[in-house]
C-alpha cells in the first residue's frame, strides 16, 4: 500500500451501505440477513444430513427452509447482529461455510421446487453430454423447444468466484430473460469450480460448452432430428456476471486466437478481470470498497483466489483470464460488447480497464453503463431490487441487438 494510502479512513460496511439507493439497500439488508440466516440454520442442520437421500429427506429440508425463513426474519430485525454475524464468518476463512452462502438453493429441495413453481417456465430441464463431462446444462425455454429458433441461442455463464454457485442460483434471472426473449433459448452452464478443479478446468469447461453449442445446439438440446443438409450456423449472444463475466470475456479471447467462429457479442455484468488486482491506490475501486457487505476483499484475496489456481500454470494458459497479461492484438477484433456496473463495486476497476482496453484496440467499440449507489451482486437479486430488473431489461436489450 502506498503512503498515501496509509493515512485514507476507509469507508466502513455500515458507511458504504447508507450511501446506497434505497431499492439496493433493501435488497443488501435481505441478502446479508439471508446469509446470516443460512448460517445459523446450517449450524443446527448439518450439510451432511442435508445431502442425506432417504424416506426422511423432504422432511430434513422442509425444516431447514422454515428455520432459514425465521432466521431471516430475525436478522432482517435485529440487522446489526446479521452484520456481525457475517463479519465472523468472513473472518474465520471457513472455505465451505462461505461456499454454501453461494449456492444455497442448489441445497435445499424445497426452495428449488418454490422458485420453479415461481418462475412457471415452459420449459426448464437439466442435460449432460458425454463431451462435455462434469458438466451440467441447464435449458431455460419459455415455448416448447420444437417452436424455439434454431439459429439463436444465449448461452449464460454465472457468477461464484469460479468456487461456487450455479444455473439454481440464477434462475429466476435466466427464466426472466427466457420469458421476454419468447422463443430464443436460454443456455445456461454449470462448469466444474475449483478447488476440486481448478484453473483452468471450469474456463475450458466455457469454452468447450461453447463449441459443443454452436455445433449441437438444434439437435442436441431443441431435439430437431438431423438432415442431411449441415445444421444453421447457431448466432451465440453471450452473458456472464462477476467469475462469468471473466469467463465470457476469456472464451472470447481463446475463440479469437484459434480463428474460431466468434459470438455476436457479450454482456458482460460487473466482469471479475484481473482476479488479483492490485489494491495499493488510494483511488483503486478494491481499496476504497474493500469493506462492501456482499464482497469484501478478505473473501477474494483469502477465501477465493487461493483455491481457484495452482503456481504451475503456463503463461499461454493465464492469458485469457487475465487481461493485463493476454496479447493485445487480441482485442481488435473483438465483438461487440457491453458492460454494466455498479459505482460502489469493489470491482468498478476492472470494467473500466475492459471498456479502456476495447475502446482503444476494437473495431466494434464497446458500451458501459454505470448505476449509480450501487455495489456487486444485484444482477442476481433480479426479484428483489430495482437495480436487479435493470440488469435483466438492459442484458435483454442487447442480447436482441446482438442476436438480431
Amino acid at each position: 500500500m502506498d503512503k498515501q494510502s496509509q493515512g485514507k479512513r476507509l469507508e466502513t460496511g455500515e458507511e458504504l451501505y447508507e450511501r446506497y439507493t434505497p431499492g439496493f439497500k433493501k435488497a443488501i439488508r435481505l441478502a446479508v440477513s439471508l446469509q446470516a440466516g443460512i448460517v445459523t440454520t446450517n449450524s443446527i442442520i448439518p450439510s451432511s444430513l442435508m445431502q442425506q437421500r432417504s424416506v426422511f429427506t423432504n422432511v430434513v429440508h422442509l425444516i431447514h427452509f422454515m428455520m432459514m425463513i425465521f432466521f431471516l426474519a430475525f436478522y432482517c430485525f435485529f440487522f446489526t447482529a446479521a452484520k456481525k454475524k457475517m463479519s465472523n464468518v468472513y473472518a474465520n476463512g471457513d472455505f465451505n461455510q462461505f461456499r454454501s452462502l453461494w449456492q444455497f438453493h442448489s441445497s435445499n429441495q424445497i426452495l428449488q421446487k418454490i422458485v420453479k413453481k415461481r418462475c412457471n417456465l415452459k420449459v426448464e430441464q437439466v442435460i449432460t453430454t458425454s463431451k462435455l463431462p462434469g458438466v451440467k446444462i441447464y435449458i431455460f425455454a419459455n415455448k416448447e423447444l420444437s417452436k424455439c429458433q434454431p439459429d439463436k441461442v444465449l448461452l449464460h455463464i454465472h457468477g461464484g468466484g469460479f468456487v461456487a454457485s450455479s444455473p439454481m442460483e440464477y434462475f429466476s434471472f435466466c427464466a426472466h430473460l427466457a420469458k421476454k426473449l419468447s422463443d430464443i433459448v436460454v443456455v445456461s452452464i454449470d462448469y466444474r469450480k475449483a478447488p476440486e478443479y481448478r484453473f483452468p478446468r471450469g474456463f475450458l469447461d466455457c469454452y468447450n460448452s461453447y463449441l459443443w453449442l454452436k455445433e449441437n445446439f438444434s439437435s442436441q438440446v431443441l431435439g430437431l432430428p438431423k438432415t442431411n443438409s449441415s445444421p444453421p450456423d447457431v448466432k451465440i449472444a453471450l452473458l456472464g456476471d462477476s467469475a462469468g463475466g471473466n469467463l465470457v470475456v476469456a472464451v472470447t479471447l481463446k475463440l479469437i486466437a484459434e480463428n474460431l467462429s466468434l459470438p455476436a457479442g457479450l454482456v458482460a455484468i460487473y466482469p471479475a478481470l484481473p482476479v488479483q488486482g492490485a489494491k495499493n491506490s488510494l483511488e483503486s475501486s478494491r481499496y476504497k470498497y474493500q469493506n462492501d457487505l456482499i464482497i469484501p476483499m478478505l473473501v477474494l484475496e483469502e477465501i477465493i483466489t487461493p483455491r481457484v489456481y495452482d503456481n504451475n500454470q503456463t503463461e499461454e494458459q493465464s492469458h485469457y483470464m487475465f487481461l493485463p497479461a493476454a496479447p493485445e492484438e487480441l482485442f481488435e477484433n473483438f465483438p461487440r460488447t457491453s458492460i454494466l456496473v455498479g459505482d460502489m463495486d469493489p470491482l468498478y476497476d476492472d470494467s473500466v480497464y475492459l471498456n479502456n482496453l476495447l475502446q482503444r484496440k476494437s473495431k466494434n467499440k464497446p458500451e458501459m453503463k454505470v448505476l449509480n449507489g450501487v455495489s456487486h451482486g444485484f444482477a442476481s437479486m433480479s426479484d428483489l431490487c430495482p437495480e436487479g430488473k435493470e440488469a435483466v431489461k438492459y442484458s435483454l436489450q442487447k442480447i436482441l441487438e446482438y442476436l438480431n
